[in-house]
């Protein structure tokens, strides 16, 4: 997965500005949540919480009211970013089934 830094990087070069709090907003339940529940809801699956669509249109105009659309792009594309193969942005072949 990639980290807040490299979330913002993606922000800056596609949508010209950093939307930090929204990528801490979608990590920040699971990884809460994890401390507090059973382990196995903790670490990659933290994304049990707060990953989802309904979650980001939520969120998204609430952190950014003066940016939302592009607040809920950066939101949107934290989700896809994290679940492509490879982690940390270098994707590696998916294995053949």
């Amino acid at each position: 997965m990639p980290s807040l830094k490299e979330h913002c990087a993606w922000d800056r070069t596609h949508l010209g500005a950093e939307y930090p709090l929204m990528h801490k907003a979608i990590d920040y339940p699971g990884l809460f949540l994890g401390k507090i529940l059973p382990e196995k809801y903790g670490g990659p699956k933290h994304r049990r919480f707060g990953h989802t669509p309904q979650y980001v249109l939520l969120v998204a105009p609430l952190l950014y009211p003066n940016d939302p659309l592009r607040a809920t792009i950066a939101g949107m594309m934290h989700l896809w970013l994290d679940h492509q193969p490879g982690g940390r942005g270098k994707a590696k072949p998916s294995p053949a089934t």
